[in-house]
């Protein structure tokens, strides 16, 4: 059996900012550096032997700071990357939210904008990265660093939900932990734990604006 560990990214100066990041590069704040570090540190029993994580700088920052509790290498795929926004990309929620393109491009499989990636797009990236992984991978224990709207994505792909008719709505708080696992088929195990980040369990969710 392999057990893949699903942490979302610190908090990013963008979260904080309300901004809809997707590929827009943003740093960790102090706060979001600090949730990796405590997240790094329960991590360390687990014994993981492999970590992966999208290169957006987030993402990046965030698995830096927890590769040094569990003394491992990192390795980079851009398939783990957030959703491609499109034109939406580094502008405030409050200024997009009443786009008319805004619900159908969050909601509707095969609608897109500008620049973006459809949701049926996102849902074969990500689907298609974590078959290679099990496939490939001689590890029994792994860590993926990524972003909301990849665990967004992964439950209906793992729970076999047709992605057409996923209408989910999840908590995918920073630095928070979800565990799937793979024994000849998926299983979704823990999602969105966040009993590690102690004070910090406690903000208001960045996916909530």
């Amino acid at each position: 059996m392999k057990t893949i560990y699903f942490i979302r990214h610190g908090e990013s100066q963008g979260n904080r900012d309300g901004l809809i990041c997707g590929t827009y590069d943003s740093p960790l704040t102090d706060q979001g550096k600090e949730q990796a570090s405590l997240l790094g540190s329960s991590l360390k029993n687990l014994d993981i032997q492999e970590i992966i994580s999208s290169d957006l700088l987030r993402a990046r920052e965030t698995v830096e700071i927890i590769s040094k509790h569990l003394d491992l290498p990192v390795a980079f795929d851009k398939r783990l990357r957030e959703r491609a926004c499109g034109i939406f990309e580094g502008k405030p929620f409050s200024q997009i939210k009443n786009h008319k393109d805004w619900m159908p491009f969050i909601s509707t499989p095969k609608h897109n904008v500008d620049g973006g990636e459809t949701i049926e797009e996102l849902y074969a990236r990500v689907g298609g990265f974590l078959k290679d992984l099990v496939k490939n991978t001689k590890s029994d224990r792994i860590l993926l660093s990524s972003h909301g709207a990849v665990l967004w994505i992964l439950v209906p792909f793992v729970l076999g939900i047709p992605i057409e008719k996923y209408k989910g709505k999840i908590g995918m708080d920073n630095c928070s932990l979800s565990i799937f696992s793979w024994d000849g088929e998926f299983a979704l195990e823990r999602l969105n734990c966040i009993s590690h980040l102690g004070e910090f369990a406690k903000d208001k969710p960045s996916w909530r604006f």
